[in-house]
Formats: structure tokens, sequence, C-alpha cells
């Protein structure tokens, strides 16, 4: 797998970003003189409704595509399976090892620092060592580490949907935590300061992926791990967030907050599909008539002359490929004459889009570089004209074809060279 050091440390941070999020709420448990019991309830649903679609939909799904195309239609299925339920396993039994009294997944909040609660809480129960029971968080966040760095590596937009969800799931917890360690110690700078440690469990999961399963990342060890990662996320999810979102006493609010984190799923993986399905590729020497439908020409390749740059955007050109737009912009070389942005795979173009093919010609035009537009369809091109792009351009560099396109441009740089 070939991955950049920005890319990973960017995945290290949010992994740690997340795992933090248990100091989050230890400051609440003691800034709050009450728990927002439905804030919580819709928090935690919500959190367990992306982990559930994560997992099931994106995670497992991708896991069981790419082994059936490594490994075949039957062993492939197999492997895909027996690693969910191998990650549900491995999390089942980090749960059962962690004593019962130092589980952190009993609903706790402000209140029992406060003295508002019901007593039972702060009885003879909590004179367990505060230590002990922090040390019983980090276990159950370790996984979730490995879960939230695996995903991230194959995708920021995956990796960041997960560490948002385990942060929201940690604050919760990092009220749990802190209650007791308030009981435990006496102290409520201890108890902040162990909620946050708590919380460290989770980049130490990410460095032991890092350090220990990098190298071997072969595509069928990722397909593995991310099939495990999903049996983790699900059981995390039924054994942990949503137990505790009914624990508080609003169910409708659960469902609610399920609902939602798996609606904000849909359309953020969606959305990821729309961006990596619209490429942005550059044409060298001779360009492809085929398939044009604007063309009536016969031939099969145009040729270009020197000093021309030829661009296609294959897909919609929308906000999501912003910064993919950009990091080509930088690319493009200092010494061309003319570049050709060809637009026959371009179905729609959004504000974001418009801003960025202005920013584009304008560039341009300062570097004494002509831009043409090529096989922009009518509806393109009627957004175009309405955002002006034809007076900043030039109706003459909007063609209807590559063909007429690099007609012109070849016209052009033989016009500034003579």
């Amino acid at each position: 797998m070939d991955l950049s050091t920005n890319h990973i440390l960017t995945v290290f941070l949010l992994t740690t970003l997340a795992g933090l999020a248990t100091g989050i709420g230890g400051f609440i448990a003691f800034f709050m003189k009450k728990t927002d019991t439905k804030a919580l309830t819709f928090s935690l649903g919500f959190s367990g409704g992306v982990m559930v679609y994560i997992s099931l939909v994106e995670l497992l799904g991708e896991a069981q595509h790419r082994l059936i195309e490594f490994k075949g239609h039957t062993a492939g299925s197999w492997i895909a399976i027996a690693s969910f339920f191998g990650g549900i396993a491995v999390a089942a039994l980090i749960d059962y090892l962690v004593p019962e009294d130092e589980n952190p997944h009993e609903a706790r909040g402000p209140e029992d620092i406060h003295g508002n609660g019901s007593g039972e809480f702060s009885s003879a129960k909590i004179k367990r060592s505060g230590v002990l029971f922090a040390l019983a968080i980090g276990i159950h966040n370790f996984p979730e580490g490995i879960a939230t760095f695996a995903a991230g590596l194959d995708s920021l937009t995956l990796g960041t949907s997960i560490a948002l969800a385990v942060a929201v799931h940690n604050i919760p917890e990092g009220i749990a935590v802190a209650v007791p360690l308030y009981y435990g110690t006496g102290s409520r700078k201890k108890a902040v300061f162990y909620s946050f440690l708590s919380g460290l469990a989770e980049p130490v999961g990410a460095a032991i992926a890092m350090i220990f399963l990098f190298h071997f990342l072969t595509p069928t060890v990722l397909s593995v791990l991310f099939a495990s990662v999903a049996g983790i996320m699900v059981f995390i999810s039924f054994d942990e967030l949503l137990p505790m979102a009914e624990r508080w006493g609003h169910h409708h609010m659960s469902i609610i907050g399920i609902i939602a984190g798996m609606l904000l799923m849909a359309v953020v993986l969606f959305m990821r599909r729309i961006m990596e399905s619209t490429n942005i590729s550059v044409i060298h020497d001779q360009i492809d008539m085929t398939a044009d439908a604007e063309s009536n020409h016969r031939d099969d390749k145009v040729e270009v002359a020197e000093g021309v740059e030829v661009y296609e955007i294959d897909g919609p050109f929308f906000f999501g490929i912003a910064s993919k737009f950009d990091d080509v912009m930088h690319t493009m070389g200092e010494k061309s004459k003319v570049r050709i942005i060809r637009m026959r795979k371009v179905p729609f173009i959004d504000s974001t889009g418009l801003h960025n093919l202005s920013n584009l010609i304008r560039a341009s035009r300062k570097e004494g570089i002509e831009v043409i537009l090529s096989g922009v369809n009518p509806s393109v091109r009627e957004t175009l004209l309405k955002a002006g792009i034809d007076r900043l351009v030039g109706e003459e560099n909007i063609c209807a074809n590559i063909h007429i396109a690099a007609e012109r441009a070849n016209r052009l740089v033989a016009g500034k060279t003579a």
C-alpha cells in the first residue's frame, strides 16, 4: 500500500482526537450540574447508527468485494464472514475480561458527582482504584483505535466518519470514567486527567496497528482487517452505545439518533462515491476521438501542437472535487500556451465548480495562456452562460467538440510562435 507520510499522520491525529474526547466527558462531569439525558441519548444513538451503517454497508461490503476478487467467490465470502465474526469475538473477549464492577458502560452523569443522583453509585462500590477503572476504559478503547486507523488508511472520508462516531460515544464514556475516579481519588483534577489518559488507548491501538501491521498490509490483509473492524464496531454499537442510550430513558430519541446517524452516513458515502467517480486526467500528444458524440470527424486520434495541454474531467464538476481540481491546477505546466479542458463527460457543474473554473481561466490569462472548453453539453453550457464564463473565456473558446478545440489550440500556438 502506497501511502504518504502526511496521510498516515492525518489518520493518526484523527484517532488521537477521537480518543481524547473522553476528556471532554470528564470536563462535562464537573461543569454541568445535571445531565442533558435527551442530548446524550440522541448522541449515543447517532454514534451507534453511524457505526452500524459504516460497518455493514461500507466496511463489510467492501471487504467481501475485495476478498472475492482476490480469493474467488466461495473462499472470499467465507474469509469475509469469518473475519467479521472474528472481530465480534475479539471485542466480546475484551469486554468479558474487564471486571463487571469496572465496566464503564453504566449510565452515569454529573449529578452523581454533585450529589443529585440516586446514591447507589456513590456508595461503597466506588472505593476501587480510579486508575484501574481508567485502565478498564483503555482496554475497551483499544480496538476502536485500530478500527479508526485501519479505515482511515483506506479513505480519509471513512476514517473521519468513524473518528466522529467514536468521539461522540467517548464523551459520555468520559463522564462514566470521571465520576468513579472522583470518588476513588477525591480529586477533580485527577479525575479529568485520567479520563483524558484513558482515551490514549485509541492512538496506542493505532500506533500498534501502524508498527506491527503496516508492513504486512497487503490488499488481502487490509480486507480481512476491514471485515474484522466491522465486527468490532457492530459489537461496540450493540453492546455499549445502543443499550446505554436506552438506559437514559428516552427510547424515541435514541431511535431518532440511530436513524439520523445512518442517514448522515448514507449521504456521506454517496457523496464519497461521486467524488471518487470523478477523475481529472492529463492527455498527452494524441487525443482519443472515440465515443465523442459531438464530433462528425472520422479520425480516431487528434494530434495537438507542442505547448497545448489537454485535461479531461470525467464526472460531476462539483464541490466534492474542488481539492482534486486545485491539485491538478498546481501541476499544470508553466510553459504551456493553450489549455484545453475537455468536459464531454461532465453531467453538471455547481457553484464551486464554476468558481474553480473561473479561477483557472483568470490565473491562466495572467500567465498569457489561453483556455479552451471542449465538448460542453447543453445543460452545462447554459449554466456557464448564466455564470458569465463565456465572457471570461471568450465564446470562441467554448468548442462543440475536441476536434474543433484542438484545431483552434493549434492555430493559437502557431500565432504565438510566429
